[in-house]
């Protein structure tokens, strides 16, 4: 890409900007000024990738977008997490990523043919984006840009425990009997900063997997959502014939069975297990003011979660996060080495 001159001004910006992002990469790196990039392409709009910069030639096409936004309660600043991004398989292009705020981007990686960027959540608002650049460096693409917001109004209700009374459903930030019975507490936002999902609190941490190796949905290409999984297993029920066999879907059929506070709860797709992960120290925190009956020890501390989510890439494979690394990845839908965790829509 090329770097058009700027002034010391810009390059200020620059440093304070990389200062505050804490990405990962070499220390003894030298820093890098802002990129410009036209203006007319990008936008921060939850699910929006920009066209082509310039250029007809095709370029590799983007199998599953970086995660559009996480919002972190401040307790969760320093969390580390992957952004990934499935491409086709083509070693010819360069991924380029960048963070910054619209109209400065600051390059964070080298030219490198990496579909993933580890970064360290910091507080404030921060945006990443990923480049790819055709060979002849004639054909640009972007990715859709992820909102990375910690600390901020927006999210203040992430930690906060929700009851149910009677018919009447309670947020509240501290524990009393008073309240009712405690069905979940926040894990998630949506962009006004009302709360999206509650993260099961009463129940013990399982191992299942997505589906068993000779079930109809192991080798089939089905199109779930990364970003929402409420209505996930609906979209697999509609692509199998199989479903109500018992241990075809374990992971599932055990969200099915769960009715906690008259909720429907079910399996977070990959982006929700992101925000959960992200959140997990305000999680715990609500999780230490419960009374033991409702406490689960060493919640949410290590350990991979499995996802609603089917790779886009490979048919027998699905999402996975880890709670203790900062791994995004892929592991066959019949394995049995991830904790499943079920939410429910506020």
């Amino acid at each position: 890409m090329k770097i058009k001159a700027i002034n010391c001004y810009f390059i200020l910006s620059a440093l304070i900007l990389l200062f505050v992002t804490g990405c990962n990469y070499a220390s003894n790196e030298p820093s890098k000024p802002p990129v410009f990039i036209d203006e007319s392409i990008l936008n921060t709009k939850a699910g929006v990738r920009p066209k082509n910069v310039i250029g007809t030639e095709a370029l590799p096409e983007f199998l599953s977008e970086i995660t559009d936004h996480i919002y972190v309660h401040e307790s969760g600043a320093g969390e580390e997490i992957f952004l990934t991004s499935l491409l086709k398989e083509d070693n010819t292009y360069t991924c380029n990523w960048y963070t910054g705020t619209t109209g400065k981007w600051i390059p964070v990686t080298e030219d490198e043919h990496e579909d993933n960027l580890k970064i360290t959540i910091a507080k404030d608002t921060t945006y990443f984006i990923l480049e790819l650049v055709s060979p002849d460096g004639k054909s640009k693409a972007y990715s859709n840009v992820c909102t990375v917001i910690c600390g901020s109004d927006k999210t203040e209700k992430v930690g906060m425990i929700l009851y149910r009374k009677n018919q009447d459903f309670l947020l509240k930030s501290d524990y009393s009997s008073e309240y009712g019975t405690p069905i979940g507490i926040v894990c998630e936002v949506k962009d006004d900063g009302t709360p999206k999902n509650v993260v099961t609190i009463n129940k013990n941490l399982q191992k299942y997997s997505w589906c068993s190796s000779d079930a109809e949905g192991f080798n089939k290409k089905i199109q779930t959502s990364t970003k929402d999984g409420k209505d996930n297993w609906n979209i697999i029920k509609a692509d199998v014939s199989d479903f109500e066999f018992p241990g075809k879907y374990p992971v599932f059929e055990d969200a099915i069975k769960l009715t906690d506070g008259g909720k429907t709860w079910f399996v977070p797709a990959r982006d929700e297990l992101i925000a959960i992960k992200m959140n997990r120290n305000a999680i715990n925190e609500a999780m230490a003011k419960l009374p033991s009956e409702y406490r689960i020890i060493g919640f949410l501390d290590s350990g991979y979660y499995i996802s609603s989510s089917q790779s886009e890439k490979y048919d027998n494979k699905i999402w996975i996060v880890s709670f203790g690394k900062s791994e995004v990845v892929q592991e066959t839908k019949s394995t049995i080495s991830c904790y499943n965790i079920f939410v429910a829509a506020y």
